[in-house]
């Protein structure tokens, strides 16, 4: 780590094995991360079609392990419906967390489809949001792109938040 503000205390760790101890936190944010276990286990695994991901698992399982009990988690992460790479898609995210948390609610941001990877002026995903805030403002925007239904699971992003029972 370099430490660039002596306010900020920077810590190395790997997301699957977090450098806390147990029920450390109230809160966990994890912003576009998550997919990056699926990356590496696929890289592993080349060429072969694999349904689980230790390294998924092993990131949940340490949120869980660090968060206090009622704490919450915040996960935001690609769904690879939209970008059919390695992102995860509604079905594995789904999955994973259900092994950890009792209650999950995976909810769909930005719904909007793509028609062409190459021409973003396309990516309707991208031109009706930039729309929008101009006209609603960028708070009203973004509320208006989470939704609890997808069609085929489709959307830009997965927005989770959870609360841990115990």
């Amino acid at each position: 780590c370099i430490q660039t503000n002596k306010k900020i205390k920077c810590i190395c760790g790997s997301m699957k094995k977090l450098p806390f101890l147990d029920k450390s936190f109230d809160v966990v944010i994890s912003s576009s991360v998550i997919q990056y276990g699926k990356l590496e286990d696929k890289k592993l695994k080349q060429n072969m079609d694999i349904k689980a991901y230790p390294s998924v698992e092993k990131s949940i399982q340490e949120i869980y392990r660090v968060l206090k009990p009622g704490g919450l988690l915040f996960l935001v992460t690609q769904n690879n419906s939209y970008y059919n790479t390695y992102m995860l898609d509604y079905n594995e995210l789904n999955q994973v967390l259900k092994r950890w948390f009792s209650s999950v609610k995976i909810s769909f941001f930005n719904t909007y489809p793509r028609f062409s990877k190459r021409f973003r002026k396309l990516d309707l995903s991208v031109v009706i949001p930039k729309v929008k805030s101009k006209i609603y403002g960028i708070d009203k925007t973004i509320d208006s792109l989470l939704t609890d239904h997808a069609r085929k699971n489709y959307s830009v992003s997965f927005y989770v938040e959870i609360k841990k029972n115990e």
